[in-house]
């Protein structure tokens, strides 16, 4: 073998065992960068899409209106932000052309300061007390209509309904309080000082005895008020959470619920309905029913406090 052939495989070795030490090394420093690095889980597809859906209830529930769905149906709850209002009948205000009975029972003024909360863009409908429900106490003006306000239904129905809807949504809904009610009436901030709700022209937002053929009717189809709440004057009188109280003596300035210990015989109806003249169909009409009976021509919308 010549001294030629004898050298080039010498080198030929030493570059191989070089190469190996090489590879050795990189892979020690590999190694060793790792080992004081914590090892963070990375989340999964469903982990993402929850956080993604938390954010967004975070984001409808701040103070904007919300969609609440109840298996297949849905509901709005329109955001009213609070402030003071002055409760009760102002003839500057509210006109002269009202009954005795509004002057005596929505007197005197009173400044209420209410919070922040929501009540629904429409009167409960037949096909969501049915959701809830599992049946339906029978609509006596429009059996079957599916998209009208429930009606025939006492204030302890409606209690029953929403501690059934508050166990399947895991909120806190309620009956508005009759504070509430009024200030959602009217506006809220951005109140006109309209005599009925969105409108001092009756037939552009309620039905009422002078054109509903005394019938209820899907809700929704008349002009809103000034938040977008339809049917706040007409269709069916609505239930509140209040004792009736022959005036306004005791309000409360917070605008929660006139509760008696123990409770009154009657609670508060407002709005107005489909058999009612326009006189009763005023913001500043109120009206009482013992909380066991159903009235024909009464429903009710939901309240949210944030």
């Amino acid at each position: 073998m010549s001294f030629f052939t004898q050298n080039l495989r010498f080198v030929v070795v030493c570059i191989a065992v070089l190469f190996t030490l090489i590879i050795f090394m990189l892979w020690l420093l590999k190694d060793s960068s790792t080992e004081n690095i914590d090892y963070v889980e990375q989340p999964t597809e469903s982990e993402n899409q929850d956080s993604k859906a938390e954010d967004l209830v975070e984001i409808v529930n701040a103070d904007t209106n919300q969609i609440i769905e109840v298996n297949d149906i849905a509901f709005d709850m329109i955001w009213v932000k609070g402030g003071i209002f002055t409760m009760g009948y102002d003839s500057k205000r509210d006109g002269k052309n009202v009954d005795n009975w509004v002057k005596t029972k929505s007197v005197p003024l009173r400044e209420v300061k209410l919070p922040d909360y929501y009540i629904s863009k429409t009167e409960v409908t037949q096909k969501l007390w049915h959701e809830v429900m599992g049946s339906s106490p029978g609509s006596i003006y429009n059996k079957n209509c599916g998209d009208c306000p429930i009606e025939n239904v006492s204030w302890n129905d409606c209690k029953a309904f929403i501690e059934k809807l508050n166990k399947l949504t895991y909120k806190k809904f309620s009956l508005p309080s009759e504070a509430q009610w009024e200030y959602a009436a009217r506006g809220g901030a951005k109140n006109a000082n309209y005599k009925y709700a969105g409108s001092n022209n009756i037939d552009e937002v309620a039905w009422y005895l002078g054109n509903s053929n005394k019938i209820t009717h899907p809700v929704g189809q008349k002009k809103p008020n000034e938040l977008g709440i339809y049917d706040m004057s007409g269709n069916v009188g609505e239930w509140c959470e209040d004792d009736w109280q022959e005036n306004y003596n005791n309000i409360h300035f917070d605008g929660s619920a006139l509760i008696n210990k123990p409770r009154g015989l009657n609670r508060v109806i407002r709005g107005g309905s489909l058999k009612d003249s326009r006189t009763d169909l005023h913001i500043v009409f109120r009206s009482y029913y013992k909380p066991i009976n159903r009235g024909s021509h009464v429903g009710f919308r939901l309240c949210l406090v944030p």
